[in-house]
Formats: C-alpha cells, sequence, structure tokens
C-alpha cells in the first residue's frame, strides 16, 4: 500500500497503453489515488479549472504543448506536483522540464508497480523546503542567463546539468538538447596551435577538486 495521501490523480496521455499501464499499478498498489485521464492538454487544463487534483502525470510531447505546457498547467494549478511521463530518448527535454517546475519525470518503459510507487511516494513527500530551494534555484538560473559571462555546469560524473543563454551561443548547444550529455561533447577546446583538443578544464577541476584555468593557447 502506497503511503500518500488520498487523492485524484490526472492523467494527461493519448497512449491508451500507457494509460491502461498506469490503471493496472494503482490497482496492483491497491492505491487510495484515484486516476482520471484525458488524452489532450485543452481538456486537461478543463479539468483542472473545475476541480482540485492531487497530481498531474503528462506526457508533453504525446498530449501536446512540450515544455510550454508546464508553464500552462502551472498557471492554472500552481500548487498541483507535476509528473513527467518520457519516451525514450526524451529524458533530455524531461530533465529540462523539471528545470521548469516539473516535480519529476518517469520513462514509459519502466511503468510498474515500483517505479508508481515510487514516484507517487516522491510526489506526496513534497513539501515548502522544497517549493523554496525551487524557486530559489529559478531565480538564480533568472541571473545566470542575464549576465554576459557563458555559465556550464556539470554533475561529478562529467554530465552537462545546465548551461545558461550565453553558453547555449557559444557552444551552438540548446540548453534542452545539452543537458545529460558528457562535458567533451558539448564544450570541445582546441588547442590554437596544434589544432588538436585541449584539456578541458571543467574535467580537471572536477579531477584535482580545485580551480582551474585554461591553457594559454587554448581556444
Amino acid at each position: 500500500m502506497v503511503n500518500a495521501r488520498p487523492g485524484t490523480l490526472l492523467l494527461i496521455e493519448e497512449d491508451l497503453s500507457t494509460t491502461e499501464a498506469i490503471y493496472k499499478a494503482l490497482d496492483l498498489l491497491d492505491s487510495e489515488f484515484e486516476l482520471e485521464s484525458v488524452q489532450m492538454l485543452s481538456l486537461g487544463l478543463e479539468r483542472l479549472r473545475s476541480r482540485p487534483f492531487a497530481a498531474v502525470l503528462i506526457d508533453l510531447f504525446g498530449a501536446g504543448g512540450g515544455l510550454y505546457a508546464i508553464a500552462e498547467l502551472l498557471a492554472v494549478a500552481p500548487d498541483v506536483p507535476i509528473l513527467v511521463l518520457s519516451t525514450p530518448g526524451q529524458e533530455a527535454q524531461a530533465r529540462e522540464a523539471v528545470h521548469h517546475g516539473a516535480r519529476d519525470y518517469l520513462l514509459k518503459g519502466e511503468l510498474n508497480v515500483d517505479s508508481v510507487s515510487w514516484a507517487l511516494r516522491h510526489l506526496s513527500e513534497h513539501g515548502a523546503p522544497e517549493t523554496a530551494l525551487f524557486f530559489d534555484r529559478a531565480r538564480a538560473e533568472v541571473t545566470l542567463d542575464s549576465i554576459g559571462d557563458a555559465v556550464l555546469s556539470t554533475d561529478l560524473s562529467g554530465s552537462v546539468v545546465y548551461l545558461n543563454a550565453v553558453a547555449e551561443r557559444m557552444t551552438g548547444w540548446a540548453r534542452a538538447d545539452a543537458i545529460g550529455q558528457p562535458l567533451t561533447t558539448v564544450f570541445c577546446i582546441v588547442d590554437a596551435t596544434t589544432r588538436e583538443p585541449a584539456p578541458n578544464p571543467l574535467v580537471m577541476a572536477i579531477e584535482l577538486d580545485r580551480t582551474v584555468g585554461l591553457t594559454p593557447t587554448a581556444c
């Protein structure tokens, strides 16, 4: 049994097999959640305007709207958590949706009792500290997007987790496409003399755990 608050989940998904898989998982979990499903974003927005929901599950691209759907959902129901359903190959867009305000994402290929149980528990455990953290992060990203310097961040494994607008123009990578990619794929530095790839200072900084600069001939 999932220890989650009772309520109704709104599923916005045009793929009936996905809808059936979620219904089945909830049934096997004997969850206190009920599920209400629609196939289009416009219908989902109508439902959100007419009654409260515990959470929204949405396939951004199957139901239409793309990343803009996150903004539309939050405008109608800002306090309702959003779980993005992602198909294989769209993980980068799903991660970008989280940056835009979605709570988390779940891969369609992993829809089972365990994954749905974890997702519901994650949604129900969300509290005020996480909300504050989200808005702090959002304000930080607005600041980074407004400065004139390129900013690119990675996790400890070397995968890109953020780049601002200047870094997008400098690298030629859109943020949604770059997130999750290896740093060396997105940001390649060339030695001005030999024209061979130069050591990447971000990789060196992670390995050495200290500030590292470019070599004099790198560009």
